[in-house]
């Protein structure tokens, strides 16, 4: 007997279509109903499990999907963009490699997180070590500050951000296609906005929906749908403020980690200014004038514009040291220059000037948000700079020691490698959603899990017994890593890419090819 066709199993999208119009179908013609009934049911039970199927794709992690597509996208999309640079169809040869930037991404990501994470339970840790008597926190030493230095990370990621920004545009001007650089810039103007706003808009939401859910409280704010709504579009729209021109972290409700949405997106619109202006400078110039924009933007306290230009000059000098290798044509000095390989003993004194250079650099990055004078460590360099304001002196200290070490890193084969590593890629992918949401998942798990733990463990943060008290914290941190990595995969192939194919289409609909 041949098999009805009411029997077939949906599989795809078409399949539920299917679905949907034959039961349609009987229910137009109800003396079909009697003899197909029972196929109905059956059918119903079919669509339903092909929707939970669907409902189970999207919630289960990426790394645990056999069959797991990530649509192309491009570096310089987005502040925390996550897959390697363009090559704008051009050869590998014709650019450095990019990717260990993916994994340098990844881990800023993750130190913001456990910055964040960590300050509730160690409220005290943006202080030096030493900073006073009972600041001995080995999470407060150099180098291991980094760990949970929240405030380096955001420098690391604008950094970042200026480097991918302006790689393809960086190598269009090296190939003198003005034609393609014009294309190029124009794309990643229009298309800017939309992508850096689009997810930080959810995350806003989701916070927004936690508050009506009574999941989360405004301080002084008698919650209601009309007052909640009011705060959360006032908020976003203040927040989305271009024109303030202003690097001070303002207290937001629904989501406190949006402040360097606007300072990305100012400091991402000077970089394409400064591109374009430079595309048709000689190389030197072009350098000359990015460093002294980079200095300048510093003195007049913009620290996020002279992370962005340290990222082009990052960038510009690596295309220039990738063709090192062999005979280099800069582009607009006219002619070629050849670079000979260095010796056994230069390479090493190369790399030993490199590895010192990073150190310096990790050491910089580590200075304390307050308190440096207090501590040996950093007394020296707490007597340099504005003596009246210490939370600028502590930015710069900061913003030199990403740089530094992000520029030692570019030279460093065994640090890229190391970022390169599957787990360090992964995390840079999910970056810019794991930014997004960590907050209200501190809130909404972080904190309760590591109270459970301190209650089960009956630690106290007074406590003399500091092992029960961080062996519980170390412990909810345990459990509440793989919650906020799943989240933020799910966030990251549900709003974050869908973001970026956005704004793509809209670019499609809006310009002229």
């Amino acid at each position: 007997m041949a098999r009805s066709a009411y029997t077939v199993i949906p599989q795809s999208e078409s399949d539920v279509e299917k679905a949907a119009a034959l039961l349609a179908a009987e229910h137009d013609h109800p003396q079909r109903s009697r003899t197909h009934g029972t196929c109905s049911i059956f059918f119903l039970f079919r669509l339903c499990r092909v929707l939970l199927g669907r409902l189970l794709a999207v919630l289960t992690p990426s790394f645990l999907q056999r069959q797991h597509h990530v649509p192309g996208r491009s570096t310089g999309d987005h502040q925390h963009s996550t897959t390697s640079l363009p090559q704008d169809g051009s050869n590998a040869s014709d650019g450095p490699s990019t990717a260990w930037l993916d994994g340098l991404r990844g881990v800023a990501s993750f130190g913001v997180f456990l910055f964040h994470h960590s300050r509730f339970g160690h409220p005290n840790i943006k202080i030096a070590y030493g900073g006073s008597p009972e600041q001995h926190n080995i999470l407060q030493l150099p180098i291991l500050r980094l760990l949970v230095h929240g405030r380096t990370m955001v420098s690391v990621f604008f950094i970042v951000s200026g480097y991918a920004l302006s790689f393809s545009a960086l190598k269009l001007i090296r190939q003198r296609d003005h034609a393609g650089l014009a294309r190029r810039l124009s794309s990643s103007v229009f298309r800017r906005a939309i992508r850096l706003m689009l997810p930080s808009f959810v995350a806003g939401f989701l916070h927004y929906l936690a508050q009506r859910a009574g999941l989360v409280q405004a301080w002084n704010h008698e919650s209601s749908f009309l007052g909640d709504t009011a705060a959360f579009m006032a908020e976003f729209a203040g927040l989305m403020d271009p024109f303030t021109w202003t690097t001070e972290v303002p207290y937001l409700f629904y989501g406190p980690q949006l402040w360097t949405i606007p300072v990305e997106f100012r400091a991402s619109m000077f970089l394409f200014v400064t591109l374009l202006g430079l595309a048709r400078a000689v190389t030197g110039v072009r350098l000359a004038v990015v460093a002294f924009l980079g200095v300048y933007a510093m003195a007049r306290r913009q620290w996020d514009v002279s992370l962005f230009m340290a990222g082009i000059m990052l960038a510009d000098v690596n295309l220039t040291a990738h063709h090192r290798g062999g005979t280099a044509a800069i582009a607009g000095s006219g002619g070629t220059q050849a670079y000979r390989p260095s010796g056994p003993t230069r390479r090493l004194l190369k790399k030993i000037s490199l590895v010192t250079l990073l150190l310096f650099g990790l050491y910089l990055a580590s200075y304390p948000t307050q308190k440096a004078h207090a501590t040996n460590v950093y007394i020296w360099l707490s007597r340099i700079g504005p003596a009246e304001d210490t939370d600028f002196r502590s930015r710069v200290y900061t913003s030199v020691g990403a740089a530094l070490s992000v520029t030692a890193i570019s030279f460093l084969p065994a640090c890229q490698r190391a970022l390169e590593r599957p787990l360090a890629r992964y995390m840079g992918r999910i970056s810019y959603a794991l930014y997004l949401t960590h907050p209200l998942l501190n809130i909404l798990v972080g904190r309760p899990l590591a109270r459970m733990m301190w209650g089960v463990l009956g630690a106290t943060r007074d406590d003399e017994d500091w092992v029960a008290y961080e062996g519980a914290w170390l412990l909810a941190t345990a459990l509440y890593l793989p919650v906020v990595v799943w989240v933020a995969d799910v966030f990251w192939r549900v709003v974050d890419l869908r973001a970026v194919e956005f704004a793509k289409s809209v670019e499609r609909w809006c310009t002229v090819s």
